[in-house]
């Protein structure tokens, strides 16, 4: 065989490429496989790890929620109302809304009031829906009683019921 005798330039050659591309095969296993590649010098061993732990916690907001106060009934309204007078005058104002407050004026309100020692509802009884009559005993600073029957409607303003017109029957 006439065969072919590499020169040893040639075989040290070959041997340095198959050891680069061992080296480079060596490199892209430990770079893909970073994670879970061992060191190359450390014994094999196994290791098992427990599941992360995670800790939920659930807050319940439970929200109760009360229906809203009834609406007081038209008597109790013209009762509470002749029971702010005459001392709080204010919280009597309270009761009216805008329109009659308007119609009477504050400052008429207020004077009339200022005249009256005590006022007693005798009794209040429904003509309608919106509309009572309440029969009225007024004493004025001066000693004077008057009596009187007093018709009052009622509207809803924004869940709140208020005076909206109070009118005298009968003569004055």
């Amino acid at each position: 065989m006439d065969g072919f005798r590499p020169t040893r330039a040639q075989v040290l050659l070959l041997v340095a490429l198959g050891v680069v591309a061992v080296l480079v095969g060596a490199l892209a296993f430990v770079v893909t496989h970073r994670d879970t590649a061992a060191p190359i010098a450390a014994p094999q061993t196994s290791v098992t790890t427990a599941p992360p732990t995670t800790t939920t916690t659930t807050t319940t907001v439970t929200t109760t929620t009360s229906p809203p106060p009834p609406m007081p009934s038209p008597e109790q309204v013209v009762r509470n109302l002749y029971g702010f007078l005459p001392g709080s005058t204010e919280q009597a104002w309270a009761t009216f809304d805008q329109r009659y407050a308007n119609k009477t004026g504050k400052a008429n309100f207020e004077q009339f009031w200022s005249t009256i020692r005590s006022v007693e509802v005798l009794s209040v009884t429904p003509r309608d829906a919106s509309t009572v009559v309440a029969r009225l005993r007024y004493v004025t600073k001066g000693g004077r009683v008057d009596t009187e029957n007093r018709s009052l409607t009622l509207v809803d303003v924004q869940g709140r019921l208020l005076v909206d017109d109070s009118v005298r029957l009968g003569p004055a």
